[in-house]
C-alpha cells in the first residue's frame, strides 16, 4: 500500500501521494484495478500528446500547401512575362570593346563593325553607305583609330529592323 507523504510548501503543510508506476514495477503490487486506473491514466495523456502533435503537423501541411499555391501562382505570373532585351554590357572605351571582340571567340556582346562586315550585312557599297550617313538616314560610324572607323553593332541592327521590306 502507498503511504502519503507530508511536506511543507510555502510555509503550509500538503500532503503528496508518490509518483504513480506502471503495472509491474513495484514487486508487492497486487491490486488489478490501481493497475488498470495508472495504465488508462498514461493512455489517455499519451493520447492528448499524440492528438497535439497531429493538430500542429495539420496545421504546418496547410501552411505548406498555401505556400507551395502562391509560389506557383508567381512563377506562372513571370513565366509569362515578355522576355526582356539583353542588357548592355556595361560602358567601356570603343577600343577596350575592339580588343575585346577579337581577342575571344565569336560572342554575342556588341561591337563595331569594319566596313567589309558591315557591307555584308548591309548589302550596300561603300558610297551609299556614305551618302546615307551624310543625309542622316543610317547610323554615323565612329573613329577608331587615325585610319580606322567601325559602325556600331546594335545601330546597324536597330536600322536593319527597321527598314521597309520591299
Amino acid at each position: 500500500m502507498r503511504t502519503r507523504q507530508t511536506a511543507k510548501v510555502n510555509g503550509r503543510a500538503e500532503t503528496r501521494r508518490p509518483p504513480k508506476k506502471l503495472a509491474g514495477t513495484e514487486p508487492n503490487d497486487s491490486s488489478p484495478t490501481g493497475d488498470r486506473e495508472v495504465l488508462i491514466a498514461k493512455l489517455t495523456e499519451l493520447h492528448g500528446r499524440s492528438s497535439e502533435v497531429v493538430r500542429r503537423v495539420m496545421d504546418d501541411a496547410r501552411i505548406l500547401a498555401d505556400v507551395q499555391r502562391e509560389t506557383s501562382a508567381v512563377l506562372l505570373q513571370l513565366w509569362n512575362l515578355p522576355s526582356e532585351a539583353p542588357r548592355p554590357a556595361p560602358a567601356e572605351s570603343p577600343s577596350a570593346s575592339v580588343m575585346s571582340a577579337s581577342s575571344t571567340a565569336p560572342s554575342t556582346q556588341p561591337r563595331f563593325l569594319r566596313f567589309r562586315e558591315l557591307a555584308k550585312r548591309v548589302g550596300l557599297s561603300r558610297s551609299s553607305v556614305w551618302r546615307l550617313e551624310r543625309a542622316g538616314l543610317f547610323p554615323q560610324h565612329r573613329r577608331l583609330s587615325s585610319n580606322a572607323v567601325g559602325w556600331w553593332e546594335p545601330e546597324i541592327e536597330v536600322w536593319l529592323r527597321a527598314r521597309p521590306e520591299r
